[in-house]
């Protein structure tokens, strides 16, 4: 559900869209941050939320399926390939 307004999931009103993944950023155990659907896809790719990645509805729910709560996420503004920044990161040789 959206706390800010108290709007349940599943509620066309519901600005997180379908699903929500939160993480820990920042300490905030999940609850503030994280990767969400929208209710207004024409926002996507524009700074229209509250530190939170946007992404269209179908594809939050693929991602929501795939990943494994506790997953591990790097969240970078990077030029440089997925591969490069694993390997710096030490997750591949």
């Amino acid at each position: 559900y959206y706390r800010k307004k108290n709007i349940p999931g599943g509620d066309a009103r519901n600005p997180l869209g379908s699903r929500w993944i939160g993480f820990d950023a920042l300490g905030t155990a999940g609850r503030t941050y994280g990767l969400h659907g929208t209710n207004r896809p024409g926002s996507i790719g524009y700074s229209a939320s509250a530190g939170c990645i946007r992404l269209a509805n179908p594809t939050i729910e693929r991602l929501y399926e795939k990943v494994d709560i506790g997953s591990k996420i790097f969240i970078v503004n990077e030029h440089r390939s997925f591969q490069a920044i694993a390997k710096e990161a030490g997750l591949i040789n």
